[in-house]
Formats: structure tokens, sequence, C-alpha cells
């Protein structure tokens, strides 16, 4: 869905905006893009990859239909609307993409680690107001949660 106040998901999950200065175009994470190229590349293992790794849900259904064994080509001509197109070329054409598949793997683990604790981190905000109506007991597990995920991302 395209609101006049910015591109966001159906979900209401924003696209960041390109650097360029080109406001009415949105820009894919890079770790995404990454990881969206590597898996048209055929340079990662499919279970190496999660959907929910991906924040959007169009980055989410590229990856499906990647992971399907759909090729970018196949994706892209589904595609109607030229906004779209255009984010999902920029996604499948990050660069520099590792040529070989062990260069491939450490950089995807990289991205996915990243992507994972940006995931963590803007949970752990959403939930930073409700701490305060919570009894001491509830905010010592919830604490404890959020050590024990940032102990796994750090990883």
């Amino acid at each position: 869905q395209i609101q006049s106040s910015g591109i966001t998901t159906k979900t209401g999950v924003p696209f960041r905006r390109r650097s360029n200065g080109d406001s009415s175009a949105p820009e894919i994470v890079s770790s995404e893009s990454a990881l969206l190229s590597m898996l048209a590349r055929g340079l990662l293992p499919r279970d190496m990859v999660r959907l929910e790794d991906f924040s959007s849900e169009y980055t989410r259904n590229w990856a499906s239909q990647l992971l399907s064994g759909e090729t970018p080509v196949q994706i892209l001509e589904r595609i109607d609307d030229e906004v779209l197109r255009n984010l999902a070329t920029q996604a499948f054409s990050y660069d520099p993409i590792p040529e070989s598949s062990e260069e491939a793997i450490g950089m995807a683990e990289g991205c996915i680690r990243e992507l994972r604790k940006g995931r963590m981190d803007s949970r752990a905000n959403q939930i930073q107001p409700e701490i305060g109506s919570m009894d001491a007991e509830q905010r010592k597990a919830l604490y404890q949660q959020i050590a024990a995920i940032n102990q796994a991302t750090d990883a």
C-alpha cells in the first residue's frame, strides 16, 4: 500500500528513504538486499535465511519466491507497480557480492545477525512504555529476557 505520507507496507512498516534526495522512492535495507542478492545467485543454503529476517511484506515475499526456486526475472515480470519493480531490482542488485559460497555465508551471517539484533532492539523499544506499569517481578522477568536476547544476538 502506498500512502501519501510516505511509502509503507500494508502492515505499516515504512521503507527507508533513499539518501540521494529522491524522496519519492523507498530504499531497501542493505542487509536485506545483500541476502536477497546472494539467494538469487544461489550462494546461500536455503535453510540459512528465515522469512522473518526481512522487515517488509515485499522483501519477505521476494525471499519466499527465491526460496521456492523462482528467479529475479520471474519475480520482476509479475510486478506491475513501477516503484515496487525498481525497489525489487535494487534489492536483487546488491554489490559487491562475494564470489565464493564460503565468503557469502560469512557475509550472510553478519547480515542476519544485524537484522535480528535490529528487530530485537525495535521490540525492546516498543515495550519500554509498558515497563512502568509492571510490578517488580514482571520487570525483573522482562529484563532477564532482554538480557538473554542481547546475549544471543551478540554471540
